[in-house]
């Protein structure tokens, strides 16, 4: 009897969702500021796009997205979401503020529909800003696009897809289960991510990325990185910059123009290109994985290879100092940098690109 019950309740919760309807209610607001500006934005839910401009004022536009039986039923609900603009010296904060119902003994029928004490409800931001305007965003749910900014801008973010592109400022990143990308960034670069998959393109500055998972690929990126990652894919390209990972698992693959190179991790394959174009030498060590490295036919310097169980092969003509059975000390070319490769299970290979 009791899953008849459930059933009949499911079948009708399914009907009368199935007849609600999504409202949108339009809110516009225009505020002057000072010659230092700073947005502050927090939304519980929905989508945010913060363009920089030649303006003056704040442009704020937001549409409020109800879902409801009608219209009177949407009116109603959408005045339980309020949009609190508060201005103060240089900062403006704008927050979706979710009221409290009044109104006692919602029916089971009100809470599935999201008509109980807590409503329900998105709200979607579009705002216009200054291009020196400092950004500051906490978003509990939703994407967000941000383009156009010449100063710092701060996110924070819990699922979504993050858009950040023309920004002359330092970026910073705390988000879990996002995706996230990264372009055209003048400046440094700090992101705290779990389960997300971040790309990121044409950087100057330093990017300091803490993963705890998902995938990492960064393209043309100018300056110096730092990766901790416990299980993150990680794949840098065209860097032109020290180097430095430690991971716990996972796969990683670097392109270097330009730098130095150290990186650890306990299991995975390692894929290293490098120039060589660089005194600070090239540490690589992998308790389980395989480690392949590669340098131009040009290249100069003097490497250590040493895996306790798995083999050694070299493309390059090595002039060898000392050779034991899971060991290799040589060097090649003239004079150049250190190159030190270390598995305790898995394969050396140290080829030409």
């Amino acid at each position: 009897m009791k899953n008849i019950i459930t059933a009949y309740l499911l079948v009708g919760w399914l009907t009368v969702s199935a007849s609600a309807e999504t409202f949108q209610f339009n809110y516009k607001k225009n505020i002057a500021i000072s010659e230092h500006p700073e947005l502050i934005l927090k939304n519980k839910t929905g989508s945010v796009e913060i363009m920089g401009g030649p303006v003056d004022n704040i442009e704020i536009s937001a549409i409020k997205k109800i879902r409801a039986a009608d219209q009177v039923e949407a009116e109603r609900m959408a005045e339980f979401i309020e949009i609190k603009v508060v201005k103060g010296g240089d900062r403006l904060t704008v927050e979706t503020v979710y009221l409290e119902n009044p109104e006692g003994n919602q029916s089971f029928w009100n809470r599935l529909l999201g008509k109980g004490k807590d409503v329900l409800g998105s709200v979607d931001f579009m705002i216009t800003i200054p291009f020196d305007c400092a950004v500051n965003l906490d978003i509990l749910k939703g994407d967000a696009k941000i383009t156009n900014v010449e100063n710092e801008v701060y996110i924070v973010n819990s699922e979504g897809r993050l858009v950040f592109a023309h920004i002359k400022g330092p970026v910073f990143v705390q988000t879990v289960s996002a995706d996230i990308n990264l372009s055209d960034i003048d400046g440094d670069i700090s992101l705290i991510s779990s389960g997300s998959q971040a790309r990121i393109e044409s950087v100057s500055g330093r990017t300091r990325i803490k993963a705890t998972s998902g995938s990492i690929k960064a393209r043309l990126i100018d300056g110096p990185v730092d990766i901790s990652s416990t299980s993150a894919t990680i794949d840098v390209a065209q860097l032109t910059g020290d180097i430095k990972i430690k991971a716990t698992s996972g796969s990683i693959k670097i392109n270097q123009e330009l730098g130095g190179l150290d990186i650890s991790t306990h299991d995975g394959d390692v894929v290293i290109a490098a120039s060589l174009d660089s005194d600070r030498g090239y540490f690589v060590s992998t308790r389980k994985g395989n480690i392949t490295f590669s340098v131009p036919e040009t290249a100069s310097g003097s490497v250590k290879l040493e895996t306790r169980s798995g083999g050694i092969n070299t493309e390059l003509p090595l002039i060898i100092r000392s050779f034991e059975k899971n060991k290799l000390v040589g060097d090649f070319g003239s004079s150049g940098p250190k190159i030190n490769l270390v598995t305790e299970s898995g394969d050396i290979t140290l080829g030409l690109y």
